[in-house]
């Protein structure tokens, strides 16, 4: 299966309870991918620092923290018993071309390369 994901967002709506992950991250890409994904019929994901890769509709509380080089390992293994359970075969990944979503993109990296996923990596404007 081919999917298309993005990273969350610091900005979050910062309501109490739970909400669908797409609602929560608040940044102008999430959108932008949803927008790409359903264009193209594909499942949307979004790769969390706490969560992992988790489908645009999974619904989660607010938190904040944000994914650091010294918990790439963890969260790669974490990203890749994902992969493996949803039977993901492809990943179209955007990304911004900024320094503190590179450990997100390495986490990604890990976890595809360690199953054999194909990883594209799209950089948005």
């Amino acid at each position: 299966m081919k999917v298309v994901c993005t990273i969350c967002s610091k900005e979050k709506d910062q309501s109490h309870g739970l909400m669908p992950a797409w609602h929560r991250y608040r940044g102008s890409h999430i959108r932008e991918v949803k927008f790409i994904a359903q264009a193209a019929g594909l499942r949307f994901f979004i790769l969390s620092g706490s969560f992992g890769f988790i489908e645009h509709t999974m619904t989660i509380p607010h938190y904040d923290k944000a994914l650091k080089d010294d918990k790439v390992a963890e969260v790669a293994e974490m990203v890749s018993d994902q992969l493996a359970s949803l039977r993901i075969r492809e990943i179209e990944f955007y990304a911004k071309a900024k320094e503190e979503w590179q450990p997100y993109r390495d986490a990604l990296k890990q976890a595809a390369t360690a199953l054999g996923v194909t990883l594209t990596v799209r950089i948005l404007d």
